[in-house]
């Protein structure tokens, strides 16, 4: 749409007499409005020069919040089960902008360690420790004689942590003898 006006107006940013094409016109070239755009843009932020807008800022530790996908690595899930969770009020986080999304490393830990009957999941320190006090999921089907669904379907439920080396997995001997009755 191109009209026949032509009002006489004064560029914000330059001062100077320009000849506009319609009425909201504010300045006189392209090279004046990305200007007055960056002096803009620059007076938000505090510099050494301007002081005076200070803005409050919490103080943030990066051992406090992990990101979406340190999270998600951290349970093993897909970063949207994070947002899920975010969406549904089961997790508080932090929104800082725009995929800046921060969440609570307690909240996390409580997600992973959270138990129906307070067992805290064996937490492996040194490789020697993994072998010598775990159990194969098969050694623990055969011990207590059910079946492999049923066994999974405990362990996803009491949130015990299974380790994977190689082709086997492995399961703390001290978790499932605390789970399951005594060897029949």
């Amino acid at each position: 749409m191109s009209t026949n006006i032509h009002i006489l107006k004064t560029c914000e940013y330059c001062g100077l007499e320009f000849e506009a094409k319609t009425t909201v016109t504010k300045f006189c070239c392209q090279r004046c409005r990305t200007k007055m755009y960056k002096k803009h843009n620059k007076n938000l932020f505090p510099t050494k020069e301007n002081k005076t807008l200070c803005y409050y800022t919490p103080t943030y530790s990066p051992f406090e919040h992990l990101t979406i996908k340190e999270a998600s690595n951290l349970i093993g899930c897909a970063p949207g089960t994070i947002y899920d969770m975010i969406k549904k009020g089961r997790l508080a986080y932090i929104n800082f902008s725009q995929r800046k999304t921060r969440v609570f490393r307690e909240e996390i830990e409580q997600i992973l360690y959270r138990s129906k009957t307070g067992l805290q999941p064996f937490i492996f320190r040194d490789e020697n420790t993994k072998v010598k006090n775990c159990w194969t999921i098969n050694e623990i089907i055969n011990l207590y004689k059910i079946s492999a669904s049923a066994l999974y379907n405990k362990l996803k439920a009491y949130n015990i942590i299974k380790i994977r080396k190689g082709k086997s997995v492995y399961v703390s001997k001290e978790i499932i003898r605390r789970l399951f009755k005594p060897v029949i």
